[in-house]
């Protein structure tokens, strides 16, 4: 490889860490802002007591300061952690994986169509050199 092909692969994966971190960090603070607590949205019923919603703070660390949270946060996404789901109480990759076939499939197919679709359209646009569809 060229220096100037290292170069460049270098800038790539240094701008995909920094969009990675900052999607990552984005995502961290729309749960953050969101009005109410999300452990008593959860429980809107009166009949919860505080102690059951403290122990559920507790649970999914929301009683640590907003900076312990981030770092936390961080860390379990980058090892592969993405924790516990609080509609479903089990581990997130658990859910993820278990639609990942129907995401391939979905992919897949999408891929087939859009890849076909730009063929016959380029093709035709380049058949009809010139006309407004060539433009486009």
């Amino acid at each position: 490889m060229s220096k100037g092909q290292v170069k460049y692969i270098l800038k790539k994966v240094l701008s995909l860490l920094i969009t990675l971190y900052i999607v990552i960090t984005i995502n961290f603070f729309l749960f953050r802002i969101m009005p109410g607590n999300a452990v008593r949205l959860m429980f809107l019923d009166p009949r919860v007591s505080k102690e059951n919603i403290d122990l559920m703070m507790k649970k999914f660390g929301l009683d640590k300061p907003l900076w312990m949270q981030y770092l936390i946060y961080i860390r379990e996404t980058v090892s592969g952690n993405l924790g516990i789901s609080f509609w479903k109480n089990e581990p997130v990759i658990n859910i993820i994986m278990s639609r990942l076939p129907q995401t391939i499939i979905l992919l897949t197919i999408a891929i087939i169509v859009s890849t076909s679709l730009g063929i016959i359209l380029g093709a035709y646009s380049a058949w009809r050199k010139g006309s407004l569809t060539d433009s486009v």
